[in-house]
């Protein structure tokens, strides 16, 4: 597979699809290999927000934790899914992963998302 394909099961909408496309983006990230920048906006605006499937959401947070070890990157749409996800609690796995993306921020963000009224 690569982040093309990755990026149209993504978009399927099917969970089963959806799944697939992050696990195998996963294991990339997990050998240092970036994911494309279409398969990022995809993650976050799909997977992030995802009502379907708590799963999805739980490794998308997951799949963005570890892309931020390298890298932060749409930092105002992720911190928004995080603020979400916090006020809206379906599951204890889902609000772990996001709250790891915390972890993984430099701690000039981490001391702003903090300070933040707006949390």
């Amino acid at each position: 597979m690569d982040y093309l394909k990755a990026s149209s099961l993504f978009r399927s909408e099917v969970v089963d699809s959806q799944l697939t496309a992050i696990r195998f983006i996963y294991s990339q990230l997990l050998l240092g290999h970036l994911p494309s920048e279409d398969f990022i906006h995809v993650l976050i605006e799909q997977g992030l927000s995802c009502e379907k499937s708590t799963l999805v959401r739980e490794l998308s947070f997951r799949c963005i934790h570890q892309l931020y070890t390298f890298k932060v990157v749409h930092w105002p749409e992720v911190r928004a899914a995080v603020v979400t996800e916090m006020g809206t609690v379906e599951s204890t796995g889902c609000l772990s992963a996001a709250l790891a993306v915390l972890a993984a921020l430099p701690d000039s963000l981490l001391v702003s998302f903090v300070g933040a009224k707006d949390r």
